[in-house]
């Protein structure tokens, strides 16, 4: 099974390369896209990058239950237990 811990700091980079501002601390991890000022174009790219750098795909319908970062963290455990 693939930890929290293992996932965050791989994760990490692709937010901060991409949009910077998205994360500046913690608490940021669970905010939602949206109030982190992305918009539906960003959260679709995220969601691209997110599948082709750990090699996922993530469907229309668990797309609806991911909306914060931990969310991701949370699909991605899953995805690899």
């Amino acid at each position: 099974m693939t930890t929290y811990e293992e996932i965050l700091p791989k994760l990490l980079p692709i937010l901060k390369d991409n949009w910077p501002a998205t994360v500046a601390t913690t608490e940021d991890l669970d905010a939602n896209f949206y109030d982190l000022g992305l918009d539906s174009l960003d959260v679709s790219s995220l969601v691209l990058a997110v599948e082709e750098n750990f090699s996922v795909i993530i469907s229309d319908e668990q797309l609806e239950e991911i909306s914060s970062i931990n969310d991701i963290v949370r699909f991605l455990q899953k995805d690899r237990s």
